[in-house]
């Protein structure tokens, strides 16, 4: 698919990425890989992608490249390059490779995100997940979305000490995940769920 898109066949390639007709038997880079390529096919043909997109788009160029496939460089680079940002791809592990990085450097501009954030266990997870606030007490909006973009789950939690449980009616595969807490501060983050 990628020789297609380099030799500007996208009409090919969109052939391709429509033939998938279910995600079952696909590992999480593959459906990295195909999701990156959603995007870029998206973005080649209108110049702009959607809100939820772009929300997408920053939930997979966050991931770290060592575990999810090269295509994380690929969807840094298209959303640097489309948002003029650079992203802080602080999501590896400890020990796990991160080299090469598509970094654009920008020093006029002061970042704006958020620096709260959410933890959450087990990952992959089955039918509960636990979440860990950084406030003792809190509203979250729980938010989950299937990789096409289409809205599977939605909750409000209330923390307490510092801890929130969401049960999941989910089927395998992978989610994005975005948590809003009272101050409309949001966290997006990649969901696995393996029964």
């Amino acid at each position: 698919m990628r020789v297609n898109f380099y030799e500007g066949n996208t009409i090919y390639a969109a052939e391709i990425i429509s033939s998938v007709s279910t995600y079952e038997g696909l590992n999480n880079i593959e459906l990295n890989y195909l999701s990156f390529y959603n995007f870029y096919l998206i973005y080649l043909n209108s110049g702009f992608l959607t809100l939820e997109d772009k929300e997408q788009l920053y939930a997979l160029a966050i991931l770290c490249p060592g575990t999810n496939g090269a295509c994380i460089y690929q969807a840094r680079a298209l959303y640097n390059a489309i948002y003029h940002v650079s992203l802080d791809p602080a999501s590896c592990e400890e020990g796990e490779e991160d080299a090469r990085k598509a970094y654009i450097q920008n020093k006029t501009k002061k970042s704006t995100e958020s620096k709260w954030d959410v933890k959450f266990y087990p990952n992959p997870a089955s039918d509960k997940l636990t979440i860990r606030c950084p406030a003792k007490e809190e509203i979250l909006n729980i938010e989950i979305k299937d990789l096409s973009g289409r809205l599977v789950q939605k909750e409000n939690l209330n923390v307490k000490d510092f801890f929130a449980n969401l049960d999941l009616r989910l089927i395998n595969g992978s989610y994005i995940i975005n948590v809003v807490n009272s101050k409309h501060e949001t966290v997006t983050k990649k969901l696995f769920i393996a029964k």
